[in-house]
């Protein structure tokens, strides 16, 4: 069985296993929530879209994408992030998931703007994930 072809939850309990101990509890229930609620990665990115599902559920659904997603979920983070550059959850979650899938050419045409002429969180996050 190839990567792409694993079921999204067990890629995320994959990489919770390699995370520091004090952080996995946390992260398990957070994963567990998200399966409950989006059974594929079509209904996680379903709710990362949707500026109406509970704002910690979707910021957990924006960290699954990049924890599991490649360069195909790169244009629904930037749309995320050109919606809700005023969200600083959504707004972290969505660079850090960037940097997760990769920084490529669209990102930083959206990032260098940001980076320029954004609000302070909205700059320190543009530095932040074109520096990585």
């Amino acid at each position: 069985m190839s990567r792409d072809s694993k079921p999204y939850a067990e890629l995320l309990r994959a990489a919770i296993d390699r995370m520091p101990r004090p952080l996995r509890q946390s992260a398990r229930r957070d994963v567990e929530e998200l399966v409950a609620h989006a059974p594929s990665i079509r209904d996680v990115h379903a709710l990362a879209a949707d500026k109406t599902t509970e704002p910690r559920l979707r910021a957990q659904a924006i960290r699954a994408i990049g924890m599991v997603s490649k360069r195909t979920a790169t244009p629904l983070l930037l749309s995320i992030l050109r919606e809700d550059v005023t969200d600083a959850v959504m707004l972290w979650e969505c660079g850090k998931a960037l940097v997760q899938t990769g920084v490529t050419g669209p990102a930083v045409t959206q990032l260098l703007p940001m980076l320029r002429h954004g609000a302070l969180q909205q700059r320190k996050m543009a530095a932040w994930a074109l520096a990585l």
